[in-house]
């Protein structure tokens, strides 16, 4: 009975695998990654004037944001220059409005 079952429908079977297989692993892609907000250093910027304007935007202290950006960046000082991009612990911008996702404190 089994074997027969299996002849007849075999094809549905293995699409229905398949299908399964695939929804699993685009499910694990999409949730698996969190895209920050990028910027580009302007003149007068600070990490500490960047902190305070962005901080609110996240549930870091000025403090931990600092130290945040400066790991995540690989930044050896707290130094930055004009022309310099920035990844910050703020989600990029997502939708029509331009609305925020934020970042919880992931550490």
């Amino acid at each position: 009975m089994a074997g027969k079952l299996w002849a007849n429908y075999s094809y549905i079977l293995v699409f229905f695998g398949l299908a399964l297989m695939a929804s699993i692993y685009f499910i694990l892609q999409m949730g698996g990654g969190v895209s920050y907000h990028s910027i580009e250093v302007q003149d007068g910027d600070t990490l500490w004037t960047i902190a305070e304007e962005y901080s609110s935007d996240s549930s870091m202290s000025t403090d931990e944001f600092i130290k945040w950006v400066g790991e995540r960046n690989n930044l050896s000082t707290y130094t930055i220059s004009a022309g310099d991009s920035l990844v910050l612990p703020v989600e990029k911008k997502l939708g029509i409005n331009g609305d925020y996702q934020y970042v919880m404190n992931e550490e």
